[in-house]
């Protein structure tokens, strides 16, 4: 975006928001059409076949395109001052293995190791360390005259509207990530559908994630309303949103007002991804605009799924075997090989434990709210 004026960025985020939500509408469809039909390694086949002449045609395209020395074509002086002494290699590898091994803990646990076990709790403990390592990295390049360009900031740090925002943009993360995970596991396990049908029951929140991002786009361009606002009421959208997902019926598990739910909730969602943006240019240095990250939501799915899972095999161990509960952990489709009175439990059961699951959304989706109220000002960030 930065190689845009910044009058066009709100048109530019409709456009790829755009191109992004074809991506996400396509992209459970065609998982499902391979889970159906085929095996999983299709799908790295198709990325290879997909990635490689599409990886070309753009390298020609950037080629051809972009003017040479860019981004110092019209300073040719400010070229000689960048070299490879400015990366911070240093906070890079950090970053990478602290957020490596915080996501690979959460993901075992979510696994049904237990969090005390060897395979959790020491990832966790060793990332707690990098983490540390990194913040003081961060800090010490940051205040250093001449050193290397810093891949966080400290100056992040000590700008509450910059933290806000990037905490606003992990909490939409968990949200979205979660429900975009969970609700497909839903409907297969609860109603009993394929893939590919969990897949096309998922396009309202794919969508709605969009719109909201392009309602953004609209309603802020050329300073016509303060993106804070926006930010509450995406969280207010998210926050019903999953309460009331949390409520669903075990008994009417293919309810049609769930759809309803995931509009509103995935408005909500892109709400708060369309400001984070848009906005977070205004807000950074020129220097930092390239530093901003979006984490992504693996903390809140991985604590989701534990906890789901870990209560669902407890609930699941008096009515199947070991090796009935081991196969319906490792495909859902298997429930159907059960007696018809325990399908019938089974079912009720998975949305008993995507009920919990979205309770715990609500609290990171309630968390938006303090942390919004943390960016405010007198005169609120206007984009023009």
């Amino acid at each position: 975006m930065e190689m845009l004026p910044t009058h066009k960025w709100p048109s530019y985020l409709i456009l790829i928001t755009s191109l992004f939500a074809l991506a996400m509408v396509l992209g459970p469809i065609f998982g499902g059409l391979i889970n159906d039909n085929s095996s999983w390694i299709w799908v790295f086949l198709l990325k290879v076949q997909s990635s490689v002449p599409g990886g070309a045609i753009a390298l020609v395209l950037v080629v051809l395109a972009i003017p040479a020395n860019f981004p110092f074509h019209n300073s040719p002086d400010a070229q000689k001052r960048i070299s490879l002494r400015r990366a911070d290699f240093l906070g890079a590898v950090l970053l990478l293995a602290g957020m490596t091994l915080y996501i690979t803990g959460f993901e075992q646990a979510a696994s049904l190791h237990a969090w005390t076990s060897v395979q959790v709790l020491p990832l966790l403990l060793v990332s707690a360390f990098f983490w540390m390592a990194f913040l003081a990295s961060q800090w010490y390049v940051t205040t250093r005259d001449g050193g290397p360009d810093p891949v966080f900031p400290w100056r992040f740090c000590q700008s509450r509207v910059v933290m806000g925002l990037i905490i606003n943009s992990f909490l939409a993360g968990t949200v979205s990530t979660t429900s975009i995970i969970t609700i497909p596991v839903r409907y297969q396990a609860s109603v009993g559908v394929s893939p590919l049908q969990a897949g096309i029951r998922l396009i309202p929140l794919s969508l709605a994630i969009q719109v909201g991002a392009m309602l953004v786009a609209g309603l802020t361009k050329k300073r016509r309303l303060p993106p804070i606002y926006m930010l509450f009421v995406g969280a207010a959208f998210q926050l019903i949103g999953c309460i009331f997902l949390s409520r669903g019926s075990p008994e009417d598990p293919d309810w049609n007002g769930l759809y309803g739910l995931m509009v509103l909730t995935g408005i909500g969602i892109g709400l708060n991804i369309g400001v984070a943006t848009l906005m977070m240019p205004y807000i950074t240095e020129e220097r930092d605009k390239v530093q901003f990250r979006f984490l992504g939501g693996a903390t809140a799915l991985s604590i989701a799924t534990a906890v789901g899972n870990k209560w669902l095999r407890g609930e699941l161990s008096s009515l199947v075997s070991v090796e009935q509960l081991s196969f319906i952990f490792r495909d859902l489709a298997s429930i159907d090989s059960l007696p018809p009175s325990s399908q019938e439990i089974v079912r009720r059961l998975f949305v008993e434990s995507f009920n919990l699951q979205m309770r715990i959304l609500i609290g990171f989706a309630a968390a938006q709210f303090p942390v919004t109220l943390m960016m405010w000002e007198r005169q609120p960030v206007m984009l023009d």
